[in-house]
């Protein structure tokens, strides 16, 4: 006879910004008849070895409220991720590796423009392009706007996950105005940001080239390798779209 365990909430509770940024954790269920899933997804601002230290404290539910037990756990990370059966070997089935390097790697590979107003932009192109054998994959978006864009402008950004030979929804979605998303996200926002795209945006031609990704900020540990990044670009005010595009992409740890 086998124990299910079967989670129901998760939350951060505290984070340290010197150690580490961006950490969220989640409870999901992808079908009716499917497991639940625990998704863990932030970046650590330094390799994780043995210099950290994990304990894990399990409380009873008595009474209407969680009580000390018994078990407990005390584990440095690359003990735990390689020795301990139970929560190491659930974190290491997962993919998380010890020592845990800083930082993930995220490589574009396919883009496109899949639909433009006329009456809002024009000429949109995007694609993806290698200067050498040896450097990064860059994306370059070009187009013209008809219209300063500021938050005026909403973003939605949702990830698909590539699994069974195909694009299917996740629990990862964003949705910012336009000078929210340019100006305090750090990975989507921050990439646009330091490829020179300022809030406001001015009317006319604009070349945004060699965008890539700061993966200083990009989560560390991430659900899955491949992924499709659909962005929708709407007016806030009557949500009327304006353009469409995607870019797939690999996630691969350094």
């Amino acid at each position: 006879m086998s124990l299910e365990v079967i989670p129901e909430r998760a939350n951060v509770t505290f984070l340290n910004p010197d150690y580490a940024v961006n950490v969220t954790m989640n409870i999901r269920r992808y079908s009716r008849k499917s497991p639940y899933y625990v998704n863990l997804m932030g970046a650590n601002m330094q390799t994780w070895t043995n210099n950290i230290t994990v304990d894990v404290k399990i409380n009873q539910y008595l009474h209407n409220e969680y009580r000390p037990s018994f078990v407990g756990l005390h584990y440095r990370l690359c003990d735990l991720v390689n020795k301990e059966p139970f929560i190491g070997g659930a974190i290491k089935n997962s993919g998380l590796v010890c020592p845990l390097p800083a930082g993930m790697e995220v490589i574009p590979e396919r883009a496109n423009a899949t639909f433009v107003n006329p009456k809002y932009t024009s000429n949109v192109t995007i694609n993806i392009r290698r200067y050498s054998r040896r450097s990064r994959y860059y994306i370059n978006l070009m187009g013209n706007t008809k219209q300063v864009w500021n938050n005026n402008i909403t973003v939605d950004i949702k990830v698909n996950q590539y699994l069974h030979n195909e694009y299917r929804p996740s629990f990862i979605t964003h949705h910012y105005k336009f000078c929210d998303l340019i100006n305090k996200d750090e990975f989507i926002g921050g990439a646009i940001r330091n490829a020179g795209v300022v809030c406001p945006l001015p009317a006319g031609y604009h070349g945004v080239m060699n965008i890539t990704a700061p993966t200083e900020h990009f989560p560390n540990v991430f659900p899955f390798e491949k992924g499709r990044l659909d962005f929708v670009v709407s007016l806030t005010s009557t949500q009327e779209p304006i353009l469409k595009l995607y870019v797939e992409v690999r996630f691969k740890q350094k």
